[in-house]
């Protein structure tokens, strides 16, 4: 994988986690479907569809599933069982070399973010399990903003807290409405392809 870096220069670059540092979307579809089956709800989530949603919270990415498949599915039910699905595979999730690398070498040259669409909960546990929590310097997930991804409010609270102008900041991202919330707050982004699906990202 090559990492297309954009000329600078950058105060702070901010990551992704799941998808970009962690090998993780594939441990997260295979979780919806395991809480579906669990939870009795009759949905055909297709690999496409999914990946179409990547970087949504977890309550607006239900309430996308009810609106097209016309359903009542409760997201906090969804939200509850999920995250127990995905914690207990968190042992096959593998990191995105290069990017995770690329973070290490970043370490003590310019400050480091993550901002996630992800729970806290989640995000840290896969931040601990491919051994990068303790280099991120300031972590933002979906419960810290009103809005999630492609609104660009989670990157710039991730500038905010890093204290850079959000023009400074570098995203590294795998998802197409993740490319579209950096753009939307005015920074510059690299396209991290770990899966078919989000090469229409770039």
């Amino acid at each position: 994988m090559k990492l297309d870096i954009p000329e600078g220069p950058f105060e702070a670059y901010i990551f992704d986690c799941d998808g970009t540092l962690a090998d993780s979307m594939p441990v997260h579809f295979a979780a919806f479907l395991k809480t579906f089956k669990h939870l009795g709800i009759d949905l055909d989530l297709s690999e496409e569809l999914y990946y179409s949603l990547a970087g949504v919270p977890i309550h607006e990415f239900v309430s996308r599933l009810n609106d097209q498949f016309k359903m009542s599915i409760d997201s906090h039910q969804v939200d509850e069982w999920k995250n127990k699905c995905y914690r207990e595979s968190l042992d096959e999730i593998k990191p995105v070399q290069p990017v995770v690398d690329l973070l290490k070498a970043t370490v003590g040259k310019l400050p480091i973010a993550v901002a996630s669409g992800g729970t806290l909960h989640c995000v840290s546990h896969t931040l601990r399990t491919i051994g990068v929590s303790d280099f991120v310097d300031t972590l933002v997930t979906a419960e810290d903003v009103q809005h999630g991804k492609p609104a660009p409010d989670i990157f710039l609270k991730a500038a905010e807290l890093l204290k850079v102008d959000p023009a400074k900041c570098l995203v590294f991202e795998d998802a197409a409405l993740g490319i579209q919330a950096a753009h939307s707050a005015g920074m510059k982004a690299v396209h991290v392809e770990t899966h078919p699906y989000t090469r229409q990202a770039g």
